[in-house]
């Protein structure tokens, strides 16, 4: 056992005074303590998700409105464009004339059938095959 030095007459008075203490009855029932407890709990979590999303969409404000601008280039070269320097094209062979011809052609077909077509140019009389007379 453990001795204790004996109380003087304040620490006497201390300790009556704390024994006569009586506690309050509570307002809230063990359940509702620890609903509290929770949603407090909760609250506290969301917040921090909250705090988080704030940020990242700070971030993400700041990368697009703060953006270097871009560089501006200056180009001093000028161009020859004299008729000499330019190639030498044909100009039946432009993109532009083989897709009206195919466009020409396209709506023949479609007027007048498959009679419209030129004649193929071939090797001469060729035999069709097998597989085209079975699908006759």
């Amino acid at each position: 056992m453990e001795k204790y030095d004996p109380l003087n007459s304040g620490q006497a008075d201390l300790e009556r005074a704390l024994g006569a203490l009586v506690p309050v009855p509570t307002r809230f029932t063990e359940p509702q303590i620890s609903y509290q407890a929770g949603l407090l709990a909760g609250k506290r979590q969301v917040n921090r998700w909250r705090a988080v999303a704030v940020i990242a969409l700070a971030l993400t404000a700041y990368t697009f409105v703060d953006r270097p601008r871009p560089p501006v280039v200056k180009n001093d070269q000028v161009a020859d464009r004299s008729p000499q320097s330019q190639p030498e094209t044909n100009p039946f062979n432009s993109p532009n004339i083989v897709a009206a011809s195919y466009l020409r052609l396209r709506d023949a077909v479609v007027r007048d059938g498959w009679d419209a077509l030129p004649p193929a140019s071939g090797g001469g009389n060729v035999e069709p095959s097998a597989t085209v007379l079975s699908m006759q």
